[in-house]
């Protein structure tokens, strides 16, 4: 499988000019559907929380941190910073090329992050 930051944006959608990303249509439909069916849906990190960070966002943070957003383990131990940073806007940093989440994305993100915690943090 290829992790190209050109090939994400390929698989997130195309960037539009205020470079925020945009989501795939079934993630799009996942935070559409009723909450209660929502909740009820097994979130993995693999499945669903790892394809938020792109390979560039992982640089990113490996350079400034140390923190390897596709290590589950060490973005369940970080969830609390992860969360407020996201919540915040002030993650994703600007830099990649596939920008900045807009506010679907980082709502969406927010809520799955939220349902991964909940389900015990599943692999």
């Amino acid at each position: 499988m290829r992790h190209d930051c050109a090939y994400r944006s390929r698989l997130f959608g195309s960037v539009h000019p205020a470079h925020t990303v945009t989501i795939l249509p079934t993630m799009r439909q996942n935070f559409l559907r009723k909450r209660e069916d929502f909740n009820m849906a097994t979130v993995g990190f693999q499945a669903n929380i790892k394809p938020f960070f792109t390979p560039c966002y992982r640089s990113h943070m490996l350079a400034v941190s140390g923190l390897d957003l596709w290590d589950a383990g060490q973005v369940k131990d970080n969830w609390d910073d992860i969360n407020s940073e996201v919540a915040s806007g002030s993650m994703p940093k600007p830099g990649c090329p596939e920008g900045v989440w807009d506010k679907t994305t980082q709502a969406l993100f927010l809520l799955e992050f939220l349902a991964w915690k909940n389900g015990g943090f599943q692999p």
